[in-house]
């Protein structure tokens, strides 16, 4: 770990902002329909689940659960982390699907400024949640990657429908 990672440090944000946005559901980067701050936000600081002495693994950062909650808690990281997992490649695969679509449009010579508007933000919503780590709101992550996936679909709809010949 660097050098600003000790325990005595409690000033997480001004480097890991993302995951911040994330946590509060405030200065995210991505607009949201309702986007609400983790139940913990306020209540719980980062260093409480996030032992700074200690390797920052998902079985290390459970063992901090397990201070204020019974074990089965730990379970309950575990499934949010695997259901953001679970969204990020689903999420990823839309993304890849409509990419493959818009490359095959632009090679028509087809309009595809709208598509590709909307690929943007869905590409962006994405590389968001993965370097915010979803699990610090998986709720949020969530909404935000099938937002995500509907921008991506969106984007192929528009593709799919009637080609305007144009500048890409």
């Amino acid at each position: 770990m660097t050098c600003h990672h000790k325990p005595e440090n409690t000033q997480c944000s001004r480097c890991h902002q993302k995951q911040a946005a994330l946590y509060t559901a405030q200065n995210l980067p991505v607009e949201v329909k309702e986007a609400r701050a983790n139940v913990k936000a306020g209540k719980v600081d980062c260093v409480n689940c996030h032992d700074l002495s200690k390797k920052q693994t998902l079985e290390n950062i459970s063992l901090a659960c397990t201070q204020c909650h019974d074990p089965a808690y730990v379970d309950m990281l575990r499934g949010w982390r695997e259901e953001t997992l679970e969204a990020l490649k689903k999420t990823q695969s839309s993304l890849g699907q409509a990419s493959k679509k818009m490359m095959a449009a632009i090679k028509e010579k087809a309009e595809v400024r709208e598509a590709a508007l909307e690929l943007e933000r869905a590409k962006k919503a994405y590389d968001f949640i993965v370097k915010a780590k979803g699990v610090h709101n998986a709720d949020l992550a969530g909404a935000i990657l099938r937002q995500a996936q509907e921008q991506a679909q969106k984007a192929e709809e528009i593709l799919a429908g009637p080609r305007k010949s144009g500048r890409n």
